[in-house]
């Protein structure tokens, strides 16, 4: 199921006239059956305007598919956003992203894909490093999802945290985490242009994926 699913060019619309969180919100209620909470609210807020300024660029098609909340099958997880078209080969493909407002990380040495963040408590907790969700997203569905597995389909994961500004040597990148960062690269504030290339790479026509249904 999938709760808000438009084109790129009404999902600009939809966020240009500050449309995109009520559009959401209704949704969640008619096709959840329950109140949108304080949290989630306020997480489309503050990272639908961020992949506005993603999307609104010529490298990627107008009729490309927005996907928001997007729930993987067999599982009570929920991918955040996902853009689906096809790549130059004529493959059908989609670009996972898990959305992130996070403001600092700390590694977890003696856990695997583990780290720590402030979370609105305001005390550091651990939770799962970004790559590694959104990694895991794909996985869930190549297992769980038969028209994925049929048709091939391409699917790209990657992790954005528009509020975090990264640092030398920075935790979010320590080495422990490579193998989650090469299957799902993490763009942070300032990788504008980055994400933007990203998606193009895997985004190049249009096609109404069968899997989304």
């Amino acid at each position: 199921m999938i709760v808000y699913q438009e084109t790129k060019e009404q999902f600009l619309i939809d966020v240009y006239n500050d449309e995109i969180d009520q559009k959401i919100e209704k949704q969640v209620y008619e096709k959840l059956h329950r109140k949108t909470s304080n949290s989630e609210y306020n997480s489309w807020m503050n990272s639908m305007p961020y992949m506005y300024k993603i999307l609104n660029n010529d490298l990627i098609p107008k009729d490309c598919i927005i996907a928001i909340e997007y729930k993987v099958p067999n599982s009570n997880k929920r991918i955040d956003f996902m853009i689906s078209g096809e790549d130059d080969h004529g493959r059908e493909s989609a670009v996972i992203i898990e959305l992130k407002q996070w403001k600092n990380v700390k590694k977890v040495t003696e856990k695997d894909g583990i780290v720590k963040t402030n979370f609105q408590n305001g005390y550091l907790v651990e939770t799962i490093h970004p790559s590694y969700q959104a990694w895991s997203y794909v996985s869930l569905i190549q297992d769980y999802n038969e028209d994925v597995r049929k048709h091939k389909i391409n699917l790209k994961p990657c992790a954005y945290l528009h509020n975090y500004r990264q640092t030398d040597s920075d935790d979010l990148m320590d080495l422990r985490y490579k193998y989650y960062l090469d299957r799902a690269p993490v763009f942070t504030r300032g990788d504008t242009e980055k994400l933007t290339e990203f998606i193009s790479r895997y985004i190049k026509k249009v096609i109404q994926m069968l899997w989304h249904t």
